[in-house]
């Protein structure tokens, strides 16, 4: 078994599996930057996030309300880079 995984993967794998509850509020690298924004609003289910970064984009922010579930995470390293390559400039998170 791979020793390199996150706890997104697990989750995906095992959706019973405890989490850390601590809200973490590290939005990546950059501290300022703009672009056209688009929100969208969901609770444990991350497939109209997934969806949207697969999609291409001129450098748009995702903005997610994750409706304040600390159970698991919506964007997962997987999904970040495919925004990432998809031209999105930022997913964040609003609790």
């Amino acid at each position: 078994m791979d020793a390199h995984f996150a706890t997104a993967d697990l989750i995906d794998i095992a959706p019973g599996t405890p989490s850390c509850e601590i809200q973490f509020r590290c939005f990546g690298l950059r501290q300022r930057f703009c672009g056209r924004v688009r929100t969208v609003r969901c609770f444990r289910d991350n497939g109209l996030i997934k969806t949207l970064l697969n999609t291409p984009s001129p450098g748009e922010i995702l903005v997610v309300d994750g409706g304040g579930s600390l159970a698991s995470a919506l964007i997962g390293d997987m999904i970040a880079e495919a925004g990432r390559q998809n031209g999105w400039l930022a997913p964040l998170y609003m609790v």
